[in-house]
């Protein structure tokens, strides 16, 4: 991975993917399953956190989905979306009814 960073052009389009570097202009719902098994949860509040400093109007919803046959990988990423459904429907009404 040093080796690609040390490349500016290729640094460059990896600096890109990096969510936290620009903020949203839209209201955002940001929802982590603490024991996601993807998605590392400290790193989804880091992201979080850096667009509220940059001023982005972020709602945070902390699922706590216990972890789900974690031999099989992918469980707590998906389930959390599953569950916490009625959180990111309301969160929607909510910005049809500002």
């Amino acid at each position: 991975m040093d080796e690609l960073e040390a490349d500016p052009a290729i640094k460059a389009v990896l600096d890109s993917f990096d969510l936290g570097r620009s903020a949203p202009a839209a209201p955002v719902l940001v929802a982590q399953n603490v024991s996601d098994d993807v998605t590392p949860a400290a790193d989804t509040y880091e992201m979080a956190n850096a667009w509220r400093a940059a001023g982005a109007d972020v709602t945070v919803a902390k699922l706590d989905t216990p972890p789900l046959l974690p031999q099989a990988g992918v469980a707590g990423h998906s389930a959390g979306l599953l569950l916490d459904n009625p959180t990111a429907v309301g969160w929607l009404i909510d910005r049809f009814n500002h």
